[in-house]
């Protein structure tokens, strides 16, 4: 079994973003998808405490069709919540 961890700190950046920091996101989340990995699991998304939006959804279904993911979230704190979890697992 192959498990990739990563500390992403913006999946949002890195899903809408159009910076340079955003793209460079984005090749990073694209050679964890090329590593083939069996779960995927990204912490510090700085999503909201409610999970992806519909347009989230929609690009992670395009970049990670193969996989089923599940979303977790601490309870909102007063700053943004950064203790959420996205944990992608392969489909088979």
């Amino acid at each position: 079994m192959i498990l990739i961890s990563w500390n992403i700190d913006s999946l949002n950046a890195a899903l809408t973003g159009t910076s340079a920091r955003a793209e460079e996101t984005r090749q990073v989340l694209d050679k964890i998808h090329d590593a083939n990995p069996d779960v995927i699991a990204i912490q510090e998304t700085k999503l909201r405490a409610t999970g992806p939006t519909k347009k989230h959804q929609k690009v992670l279904a395009e970049k990670f069709p193969e996989y089923d993911y599940v979303w977790r979230s601490s309870e909102e704190l007063q700053e943004k919540a950064m203790l959420e979890q996205c944990i992608f697992i392969k489909k088979n």
